[in-house]
């Protein structure tokens, strides 16, 4: 049975994420930071016959986060999805997105090793040019990420940029170089024990002077100062090795559908 969840449900969805609270940290920070009754926010409980939960969903404008630590009815949650006809993006721990992707009708799927940090290897210096973006920069990082031929762009990418700023529930790190970002890396699903690194990348004609290693150790730094965990993705083997440089580890995969 699939319900839409509320306040009510809280406690016992929080002790569901917490039996892997790393591969729900995007349930779990958007939970904390907008509630069960957001416009652009919905969750929803898939139940087994007895009724315990054995998967969430969670719906933040066009994207769904599953969050399943074992078998579930993959077919009822993938129409669901469905329901809504500009969904652009499912994600979650790998093994969850495996027994959706059957009933997904539309998407390329993308598997990805997923990383923790919990503290700092070593102590890095940051350049000056290395710092948090405020509002101003949002053109810039936008521009930038428009030169990465990876990145998808969303129409409302300035307007959740935006967002997250004023939500506090993500950060942006960027590196300038003659008033142009280069380079930078941001968070996301910010809440009281982590966050999800995301959007690393470095303008072609600005790479291999480690400018966006920079930026994604002023986060770490940041974080782990407060005591929160940083989680983060990747696909390609050499970032991989500059991550696990820095502090990161790999605890196990991550897949999305990108529409």
């Amino acid at each position: 049975m699939l319900e839409q969840l509320h306040q009510i449900h809280a406690k016992e969805v929080e002790d569901f994420l917490g039996q892997a609270p790393g591969f729900a940290l995007f349930i779990i920070g958007d939970i904390e930071n907008f509630g069960y009754d957001s416009s652009f926010q919905t969750i929803w409980g898939d139940r087994d016959d007895h009724g315990a939960l054995q998967a969430v969903l969670l719906r933040y404008y066009t994207n769904y986060v599953i969050y399943a630590p074992g078998a579930y009815d993959a077919e009822r949650v993938a129409a669901k999805i469905q329901e809504n006809s500009e969904w652009t993006n499912i994600n979650g721990w790998a093994e969850a997105i495996r027994q959706v992707m059957p009933y997904v009708e539309e998407g390329e799927s993308k598997e990805m090793y997923f990383a923790e940090c919990k503290e700092l290897e070593r102590a890095y210096p940051i350049p000056e040019s290395v710092v948090e973006a405020d509002f101003d920069d949002i053109e810039g990082i936008l521009t930038l990420r428009g030169t990465i031929q990876e990145f998808s762009q969303s129409k409302d990418g300035a307007k959740l940029m935006r967002h997250k700023m004023e939500t506090k529930s993500g950060r942006e790190v960027i590196c300038k170089i003659d008033g142009k970002v280069v380079a930078g890396a941001a968070t996301t699903a910010e809440n009281s024990q982590s966050a999800m690194v995301v959007a690393v990348c470095t303008d072609p004609a600005y790479r291999k002077h480690g400018y966006a290693s920079a930026c994604v150790t002023k986060l770490a730094k940041d974080y782990v100062v407060l005591g929160k965990r940083l989680y983060l993705f990747y696909d390609n083997p050499n970032a991989g090795r500059i991550y696990n440089r820095i502090g990161f580890h790999e605890i196990g995969k991550y897949t999305m559908i990108q529409r």
